[in-house]
């Protein structure tokens, strides 16, 4: 618990209000859960997207909420969000 306070007030010091966190490194399933868990303290809304590229197998992105297959469609992911607006707010 003490992690999670941790992250709330840095997230709060900084005026965080939602954060885009893109990863192409399966080891970083430990960061997905730390949003996950910002999201679920309603710290801040956020969104971790798992980027595979041809090397990377698919599961180690279990924590990650939403998995692209590639840098081109992570992009293209990244610029929907940004043309619709889309509001994450409901969503943990």
């Amino acid at each position: 618990m003490g992690w999670q306070i941790f992250h709330c007030q840095l997230v709060d010091e900084q005026g965080l209000k939602a954060m885009i966190y893109l990863s192409n490194d399966v080891m970083d399933k430990d960061t997905f859960r730390v949003l996950r868990g910002l999201r679920t303290q309603r710290c801040c809304m956020t969104l971790s997207v798992g980027v595979l590229h041809p090397d990377s197998p698919a599961s180690p992105f279990i924590s990650a909420d939403v998995v692209v297959d590639s840098p081109v469609c992570a992009k293209a992911f990244i610029e929907h969000l940004v043309e619709h607006g889309h509001d994450f707010s409901s969503a943990t």
